[in-house]
C-alpha cells in the first residue's frame, strides 16, 4: 500500500464524516464546559471546591496539585518515575 497518498474529501464516506462531526461537537462542548464533561465522563458529581479548583487550573498554564495524607498517592517502590535526570526508581 502507498501511504504517501493523502485522502481527500471524495475518499471519505459520508457516514465517516458524520462520525467525525459528532466527535468534533463533543470535543467542542467539553472544551466549553469542562466540569460538565468530566462529570458525565466519570459519572460522578464534583464537590463545589473540586469545581473551583478544576476551573482555576483549566485556565492557567502551570499548576501544582497538592494532596493531604491518605489521598491515594502511594507508589510502589519499583515504579519508575520521571526526574530531570531521567527515570529513576521510587525507592531511589
Amino acid at each position: 500500500m502507498n501511504y504517501n497518498i493523502k485522502p481527500t474529501v471524495k475518499d471519505i464516506s459520508y457516514r465517516k464524516l458524520e462520525g467525525y462531526l459528532k466527535w468534533a461537537k463533543i470535543i467542542q462542548w467539553g472544551r466549553k464546559n469542562p466540569i460538565g464533561f468530566c462529570e458525565n465522563f466519570f459519572g460522578v458529581e464534583f464537590l463545589d471546591v473540586q469545581k473551583w479548583i478544576f476551573m482555576n487550573t483549566w485556565t492557567k498554564p502551570y499548576n501544582l496539585w497538592c494532596i493531604c495524607r491518605n489521598g491515594g498517592k502511594a507508589l510502589a517502590l519499583d515504579m519508575k518515575i520521571p526526574t530531570p535526570n531521567g527515570f529513576k526508581l521510587m525507592r531511589d
